[in-house]
């Protein structure tokens, strides 16, 4: 049987243990927990698949 589909991710970035979360509904989305204009930003990246 496989794994319930991730919804939802908490995201540390550097010393921000919950920096924020990247949620999926129908797109996905990331929500910083508490927002600033000098927070860290966030780049996520998935490795290219090779046929």
């Amino acid at each position: 049987m496989l794994p319930e589909k991730i919804r939802q991710l908490n995201v540390s970035i550097g010393d921000a243990e919950n920096a924020g979360q990247l949620i999926r509904a129908s797109t996905y989305e990331f929500r910083y927990a508490q927002p600033q204009a000098e927070q860290a930003t966030v780049a996520l990246h998935k490795p290219c698949k090779t046929p």
